[in-house]
């Protein structure tokens, strides 16, 4: 695992919440894809959307698998499936907050420090983090952040989603098709 991936991958992912739950399992699932486990993606994919919904560990999870570009180690198809869901939910989200995309200062590391952290879990009381779950309440401007810095994610990685269509014939229609709307959502 390179630098800048290890960095990455040292955050509270028990902290943080993706679609069924802690976040804790994300690290697990990335050594997994490492070892070349397929299985893993569907996995992966359910966590970080469900049902056009991101979630405050998406974009560390996004900011993780867009890392794995072209890692030999990685399924560079299944990778880009993976984005262009995200992309899809990210993207009929902010549609409806489009003027305000660009005020935001949000940044990636802001999660860590706002009310979208979960406590830290104590014990083994599956009821308490059951009412936690019911509990929590995102407000719209923590989907919008979510939303927000996992476009800023695309817009940083859009070159390398881009010359994933140059490498393989079997991707390059996925690849393109992403990175032409990523570009014209910058516009």
């Amino acid at each position: 695992m390179n630098s800048k991936l290890q960095e990455y991958m040292d955050i509270p992912w028990g902290n943080l919440v993706h679609s069924y739950g802690r976040a804790s399992d994300f690290p697990p699932q990335v050594e997994r894809l490492l070892n070349k486990d397929n299985d893993v993606y569907a996995i992966i994919k359910s966590n970080i959307e469900h049902q056009d919904t991101i979630w405050p560990a998406t974009p560390f999870m996004l900011r993780v698998l867009l890392e794995l570009i072209n890692n030999t180690q990685a399924d560079n198809e299944q990778l880009l499936t993976i984005y262009k869901r995200v992309w899809n939910a990210t993207d009929n989200f902010i549609t409806h907050y489009k003027d305000a995309v660009k005020q935001t200062m949000f940044k990636l590391d802001d999660i860590l420090n706002s009310d979208m952290v979960w406590p830290d879990f104590i014990g083994d009381d599956e009821d308490e983090e059951a009412i936690l779950w019911e509990e929590f309440d995102y407000t719209q401007q923590d989907w919008f952040n979510c939303c927000c810095l996992s476009l800023d994610l695309f817009k940083e990685y859009s070159q390398q989603i881009r010359d994933l269509s140059n490498l393989d014939d079997k991707y390059k229609e996925l690849a393109n098709n992403l990175y032409n709307r990523i570009e014209s959502f910058m516009k």
